[in-house]
């Protein structure tokens, strides 16, 4: 825990007042709220914009418990699939934004659904965007017609399936945005040699 603080504090330094710091736990504290609320607490003081995923998908009693005792807000819901897995992040655990990913909550009509659900409870919803250029266009097409959407998750990791599985790269423009792709679907087309080589015979 005070290694993530010192990280976090590095990273707040180094990004300047102007950027938000999101901070991903990656399910790190399993279950325990006490070392959560404890860490909460300093990046409040640091002025970090968010702590993702801190506990197991279904931990929600230390979702909870953290969420209710901290303002820093409190996100989870990657890993969720169904949106009643949803209505109990928001109803039992207290999270302030939910984070529903496309390709494994049932697509953009289901992820739709559950954005509208957590708007008619006073949630955020930040689209879950992580390995390839498909869901990146898929998320992109669900924060365009979300009533509130904020922020797009953005995967930058250097690997084929990221930067090269599509043709069309969904570059970050220079004031910080990514333009919806308007071509037929999801406005993506899959770069064949690319696929040919990732594949897995089995």
């Amino acid at each position: 825990p005070r290694r993530d603080v010192e990280l976090a504090a590095a990273a707040k330094s180094a990004a300047g007042a102007e950027v938000e710091i999101m901070i991903d736990a990656g399910l790190g504290y399993v279950a325990d709220a006490r070392t959560a609320i404890d860490v909460a607490r300093e990046y409040e003081q640091l002025g970090i914009y968010w702590l993702e995923e801190p506990f197991e998908p279904d931990e929600y009693e230390a979702y909870a418990e953290l969420a209710d005792t901290v303002d820093l807000r409190v996100t989870a819901g990657e890993q969720d699939v169904t949106w009643w897995g949803f209505r109990e992040l928001i109803d039992r655990a207290h999270v302030d934004v939910v984070q529903p990913d496309v390709t494994r909550c049932g697509g953009i009509t289901e992820t739709i659904r559950i954005a509208e659900l957590a708007r008619s409870r006073g949630i955020e919803t930040v689209p879950h965007a992580w390995k390839s250029g498909i869901i990146k266009a898929a998320s992109l097409h669900c924060n365009a017609v979300m009533a509130d959407g904020i922020w797009q998750e953005y995967c930058v990791a250097d690997t084929p399936i990221n930067t090269s599985l599509t043709v069309q790269r969904l570059p970050i423009e220079a004031d910080g945005c990514v333009a919806v792709p308007t071509a037929p679907g999801l406005g993506v087309d899959l770069d064949e040699d690319v696929l040919e080589s990732l594949r897995i015979d089995g």
